[in-house]
């Protein structure tokens, strides 16, 4: 008994001693060990580790489940479909105006209303339809696009005015007019029917890779008072490249390389890079500028910046909202077939893909550090001199 004591507690010994050595490229742990000991000794530490896997912030890694939002014919329902304008009827973007993403929009689809908040303000709502009776329909451009859309009224012009300091109006792209989506950026167009866009530059989904903005957040150091070098966080500059879908779980820029994306049964075609400007400068959570983040982007590509974020387009069968609010109800997931509806489905889109599964997170570790190998060689060990012991 005293050998099956010791060879355990060497294996537990090994692996306490591989798992606290895991780190991040930023330095954080990879993971967390719950033990009063350093496994120096078994007369003081059994042969069980207990630990949780960390994420690069120091977070606990577990299930989670992202906000479901349906899917519509132009991107996600509702995407992109309202702009501010100035007083000429020319739309305006953080890089005029960078305290837009201050403003926080709420869809609500059970009340068919926008609400609209940004601090020091008192929300406000704004329908989600036009009445067709009222609207006066204008025209207006996006990307030397024409597209038709209306007014959302002088409420939400004043609100918008009192907040910026300056006459600003909010418009809506009809919902009645179609524009097609540009062909020249896809590889293989030829058996894809044209997307239709909302308000939206080029595409209807932009997508990025976490690995990507982590090999960018190496770059993208400031100097502290104590010397040390201080990380852009994750979601800041996630946020910063305001994107639909990210994926996790890629190389670095592993996605310039890929044609298409499938979620569930939801194909979505690559369309190409998307070309990135100052834009990425802003702040989302403060409206403040920084340059460093455009700047060290261009050094680590190269060329032009349209990396780090894929334009998707998604020309399939598009969901049925009235289907999509009674399964949001019930609690339903995944997509069902609407018998009575043609060929129309309710699709639920999870817009951010972050599988995470212990069993899977432990599996890599230890096929990294060999660790296989390992355990097959102690087993073996184990057995032999278990089998001679009962001799």
């Amino acid at each position: 008994m005293e050998s099956i004591r010791q060879h355990t507690f060497t294996l537990a010994q090994y692996t306490y001693t591989a798992l606290s050595s895991l780190r991040y490229p930023n330095g954080a742990p990879v993971v967390q060990i719950y033990s009063d000991s350093d496994f120096s000794s078994p007369e003081v530490q059994g042969p069980v580790i207990s630990f949780n896997v960390l994420d690069d912030h120091g977070n606990v890694v577990g299930y989670s489940q992202v906000i479901r939002w349906p899917l519509g014919s132009q991107g996600l329902l509702y995407d992109r479909s309202w702009m501010v304008v100035n007083h000429n009827g020319i739309c305006l973007s953080q890089k005029q105006e960078p305290r837009l993403c201050l403003i926080q929009p709420f869809i609500d689809l059970q009340r068919r209303i926008m609400v609209i908040k940004a601090q020091g303000m008192e929300p406000i709502e704004v329908p989600l339809e036009e009445n067709s009776e009222q609207v006066q329909i204008c025209q207006s451009k996006v990307c030397a696009d024409r597209v038709n859309t209306y007014d959302c009224g002088e409420k939400i012009s004043n609100w918008l005015s009192k907040f910026f300091g300056r006459p600003y109006h909010l418009i809506k792209q009809s919902s009645d007019f179609q524009r097609n989506a540009k062909k020249k950026h896809g590889k293989d167009q030829s058996a894809h029917t044209t997307a239709t866009l909302s308000l939206v530059n080029e595409a209807q989904y932009l997508l990025i890779n976490r690995s990507s903005i982590l090999e960018l957040q190496q770059q993208l150091s400031t100097s502290c008072e104590n010397g040390k070098e201080e990380l852009f966080p994750m979601n800041n500059l996630i946020s910063r490249f305001r994107a639909n879908i990210i994926t996790n779980g890629t190389r670095a820029f592993e996605e310039e390389k890929w044609d298409e994306i499938s979620i569930g049964s939801l194909r979505f075609q690559v369309l190409g890079p998307c070309h990135r400007c100052q834009m990425i400068c802003i702040d989302q959570q403060t409206g403040q500028r920084n340059q460093d983040v455009f700047q060290k982007l261009s050094e680590r590509r190269e060329r032009k910046l349209d990396d780090c974020t894929l334009q998707l387009s998604h020309n399939g069968t598009y969901l049925d909202l009235e289907a999509t609010l009674a399964e949001q109800r019930d609690e339903l997931e995944g997509f069902q077939d609407d018998a009575g509806r043609g060929k129309k489905h309710s699709i639920i889109l999870r817009t951010q893909l972050s599988v995470r599964v212990h069993a899977c997170i432990v599996i890599l570790l230890l096929i990294h550090f060999g660790m296989f190998q390992f355990w097959k060689a102690l087993n073996n060990m184990f057995t032999e001199q278990l089998s001679s012991s009962l001799k």
